[in-house]
């Protein structure tokens, strides 16, 4: 309820367009707090593109009135809306097209991180500049670039900056990709255990992905850090996934001898195909190559 009063109060209450209109650039939303820390309380959540009135700064925040309380949102989460810098989000780059549809020419390409020039908006699109080429690319496949993050971090919801890092998901059943940070949130889709991903970001007990060029989020219990596609070598690994079947054959329709439990050593004796036959506590089998590192 009171996300919602600041969002009013703040968002649509903005008709001035003072000099010190700003913009929450953050994809996950901004925090507004009791005080300049992360440590104080939060007064309430304002979403991705919302405008506020700043009248002040401390210690790298901005201060905001809202019902006659003074809330603080990280310097990091705003932008000035004089800017025009936009900063590419996808993980694998984006296209920059002829004109604004997913039908027009190919005429460049721009890697995560890029920077562009945002010179005009149009249905969706953004007609950019970029190392001398002009061309468009679609909006939500970028962010409001601040000036505050390199390329390689992303900023969390409560304000923390996290360096990019891989994940695999070590559920065995495989995990659900949510457009939110939390349960009843639409599902965009599914990974497999062993999938390695890209984190980006956090929020609460939830890692930001991106799928498929949308921002996904991933329960952190179902993640470990590491790439779960690394080849072990021949000689002693470890197991990357909890409780990881070994089974008689190379194969998942064999009959599991035992289960290792996560983080256990074993001893690589041999790989044939994708698996690898291993010795633990006294027994060998074949254990999936994907789940040892």
């Amino acid at each position: 309820i009171l996300a919602l009063s600041l969002i009013c109060a703040l968002g649509s209450g903005i008709t001035g367009r003072a000099a010190d209109t700003m913009t929450v650039s953050c994809r996950e939303g901004a925090n507004v707090r009791s005080a300049s820390n992360t440590s104080a309380s939060v007064l309430g959540a304002l979403p991705y593109g919302t405008e506020v009135d700043v009248n002040g700064s401390e210690n790298g925040w901005y201060t905001i009135e809202s019902d006659g309380k003074t809330g603080y949102i990280k310097g990091t989460l705003l932008t000035d809306n004089d800017n025009n810098l936009m900063i590419v989000d996808v993980n694998r780059g984006v296209n920059i097209r002829q004109g604004a549809g997913t039908g027009e020419a190919i005429v460049a390409k721009a890697p995560q991180g890029a920077i562009v020039t945002v010179l005009k908006e149009e249905n969706g699109w953004c007609q950019v500049e970029y190392n001398d080429v002009t061309g468009y690319i679609r909006k939500d496949l970028m962010s409001v670039y601040n000036g505050g993050l390199a390329a390689g971090t992303s900023t969390s919801a409560s304000g923390r900056t996290t360096a990019k890092k891989d994940m695999f998901v070590n559920c065995r059943s495989g995990v659900n990709v949510r457009s939110d940070a939390a349960t009843n949130s639409a599902k965009l889709g599914g990974l497999e255990q062993g999938k390695t991903v890209t984190v980006v970001g956090e929020k609460d007990n939830w890692y930001i992905i991106d799928y498929n060029g949308q921002t996904g989020y991933i329960y952190g219990e179902w993640l470990s850090e590491g790439s779960g596609s690394e080849d072990p070598e021949i000689g002693v690994a470890k197991t990357t996934i909890q409780d990881l079947n070994m089974r008689t054959k190379a194969s998942s329709a064999s009959h599991i001898i035992r289960v290792i439990p996560g983080g256990a050593s074993v001893t690589v004796l041999s790989k044939e195909g994708n698996w690898y036959n291993v010795e633990y506590d006294g027994e060998s089998g074949y254990c999936y190559g994907s789940y040892l590192k």
